[in-house]
């Protein structure tokens, strides 16, 4: 008998003759022969008796003293360890303890009984002559009925907390009704727009006990925690420290970790951060610049991941009250809502009660330095809270003092809406269709329809418009183009949907592009350019792929030459499918290639091995 498994049994007992309302649920998990102890399985059988006649009798009183004449009444008062042994089993539980797992310890124990009995008894079969094979068949059997009864057994994983067991508590504000005290809060923002200031303002007030700009600082002085995987600490950290006037003493940047081939993470390294915490007991804030240079082998853009991570953040942070900021970054999807662009997975912020974001204010008096904004992305506690305005002057964070009132969406979105700017989006589809349409044209006109250059710009962006200078040829009206020269044009950009989202509606294998206009314009670049090669499909798939495409080997002749001319190509070259490109209309420069470094080599090795040429590549023109 071991001394774990009576201790678990006393508490179980302890437990129920407490509360006796437990015993119906412990009852499915255990019976009375899973107790080691025979004064412990008397008294359990009692208890399931006792509470038997509790179901059947309407008036039945249900108290200790009560229990004790019934178990007297039954003769079993003396059998149970009479009053002495009660008055222990009460003492087992004057602490909290968690009764499920005690419960669950006597079944597995019971069951690892039944399995030493069940391997005990076939040894000795065994010893006494009898067929391996038949001993095995049999002692398998045995064990996986015992498996499964075990499993029927279990004690049910699921644990709820009655919130009549939840004390009610206020929100204690670390910076008030802005960033609240023991839990994680972000802070993100483009690089180098100053979260990383920020950062040294915040533990300055920390660590001097003074005032925010916009409140009272109601903590105690107390030490920081800094990991820093960015900035330097001689040339930016310390000498920020010191300009905003703050205690370095009190501040305790991280340096590394005393294990060998180990770096900190935020998933592996809490327990040593932990015990490192005992040793600074004042401490009040932990940063960490950028979060994710700790989260270790965890994806920063997997949810489950980072949740996971974050999980053992969130709850030293509450345990120890301490308030933890993770400094991050904004992604490059614009278009999106600010509470969707920190960088990495949307577990950053929704795992953080408060997010806030730094970013530019936007002015229209030139030569002015525009001051930085402090604006809420998300906050959990906080009431009817607004921006601040804050200033970078000769390394220090200083705010105004005022209040603002910013929509954040709409700020790092150019001044529109995400609906606003679909509706850029919408109308610049529909105005360039097809067409190779000039740039200056598209800009202008959207300015008409109230959309700004930056706007129509971000839209073009998300649309994927193609912007090329545009290629024209020089020569007579009528002059075959073959002998014309095209040239580049300065100032003369055009803007295009992709071929891609052009097809989606227009499946055939028509020029999804459409040729610019040929004029006669004076030329100030020309050159000559041209492909390697322009085949339709060298192996059987891609022929076949080509034909499904464009209909016939002629209808992609004309198609690629008139791409090619759209793109500044006058030439193809000698490994071209020339037959079909010299029956073309306004047939491409045919160019032949010329293997001088083969003869050479011929000549000087006696090599007689050449590359194979196609005898079909007859020149387009000459």
């Amino acid at each position: 008998m071991m001394n774990e498994e009576v201790g678990s049994e006393k508490i179980v007992l302890g437990e129920l003759l407490k509360n006796r309302a437990k015993v119906e649920s412990v009852s499915r998990i255990i019976g009375p022969d899973y107790f080691t102890d025979a004064t412990n399985e008397i008294l359990y059988s009692e208890l399931l008796e006792y509470a038997e006649q509790h179901k059947k009798v309407e008036d039945f009183s249900d108290d200790i003293v009560h229990l004790r004449r019934w178990l007297k009444g039954r003769g079993r008062f003396a059998a149970v360890g009479g009053n002495d042994y009660i008055v222990e089993l009460f003492e087992t539980t004057n602490l909290p303890v968690d009764v499920d797992m005690h419960v669950d310890m006597i079944r597995e124990d019971f069951f690892k009984r039944r399995g030493a009995e069940i391997t005990t008894h076939y040894a000795e079969q065994f010893r006494n002559g009898a067929g391996l094979a038949e001993l095995l068949s049999g002692l398998q059997g045995e064990l996986d009925a015992l498996k499964n009864e075990a499993e029927c057994h279990a004690v049910c994983p699921i644990r709820f907390t009655p919130l009549t067991q939840v004390d009610a508590k206020a929100v204690s504000w670390f910076w008030p009704n802005r960033i609240p005290a023991g839990m994680l809060s972000m802070i993100v923002g483009n690089p180098g727009i100053g979260k990383s200031f920020l950062t040294m303002y915040v533990a300055a007030q920390i660590t001097t006990g003074r005032n925010w700009p916009d409140a009272e600082n109601t903590m105690e002085p107390g030490s920081v925690l800094l990991f820093s995987d960015e900035e330097s600490l001689e040339y930016a950290i310390k000498p920020r420290l010191l300009s905003q006037g703050a205690d370095c003493s009190k501040v305790f940047a991280f340096n590394s970790l005393d294990l060998k081939g180990q770096a900190f993470t935020i998933q592996d390294s809490l327990r040593h951060l932990e015990t490192y915490l005992d040793n600074v007991p004042d401490c009040r804030l932990i940063i960490f610049d950028p979060i994710t240079a700790y989260l270790g082998n965890a994806n920063e853009n997997s949810n489950s991941d980072v949740r996971g991570v974050l999980l053992g953040l969130q709850q030293l942070a509450q345990r120890r009250h301490i308030t933890v900021i993770g400094v991050s970054h904004f992604s490059k999807k614009s278009d999106l809502e600010a509470i969707y662009r920190t960088l990495g997975s949307t577990a950053f912020t929704a795992a953080a009660r408060s997010v806030w974001a730094v970013v530019t204010e936007k002015t229209d008096i030139e030569g002015q330095r525009p001051a930085r904004l402090f604006l809420p992305v998300k906050s959990n506690y906080s009431v009817d809270v607004d921006g601040l305005r804050f200033n970078l002057i000769d390394g220090q964070v200083a705010f105004d003092g005022q209040v603002v009132h910013h929509d954040i969406d709409k700020i790092m979105q150019g001044g529109h809406t995400p609906a606003q700017k679909n509706e850029a989006s919408n109308w610049l589809r529909e105005r360039l269709g097809t067409d190779a349409v000039l740039a200056g044209d598209v800009l202008s006109e959207g300015e008409q329809a109230g959309y700004s250059y930056a706007t129509i710009q971000r839209a073009a962006t998300d649309l994927g418009v193609i912007k090329r200078r545009s290629a024209m040829y020089t020569g007579k009206p009528g002059q075959s183009m073959k002998n014309t020269i095209p040239v580049r044009v300065r100032n003369s950009y055009r803007w295009q949907l992709t071929r891609g989202s052009y097809r989606k509606e227009h499946p055939c294998c028509e020029n999804p592009f459409g040729l610019l206009d040929h004029k006669e314009i004076p030329a100030d670049v020309v050159h000559h350019r041209q492909p390697v090669r322009e085949y339709p499909g060298l192996s059987e798939y891609s022929r076949q792929t080509s034909l499904k495409v464009f209909g016939s080997e002629e209808k992609w002749a004309q198609f690629s030459t008139e791409l090619l001319h759209q793109y500044s190509f006058n030439g193809c070259g000698g490994w071209s499918q020339a037959q079909l490109l010299r029956n073309t209309e306004n047939p491409l420069v045919y160019t032949l290639s010329w293997d001088f470094m083969a003869d050479f080599a011929i000549s000087k090795c006696r090599c007689t091995k050449r590359a194979p040429a196609c005898s079909e590549m007859e020149p387009a023109s000459q």
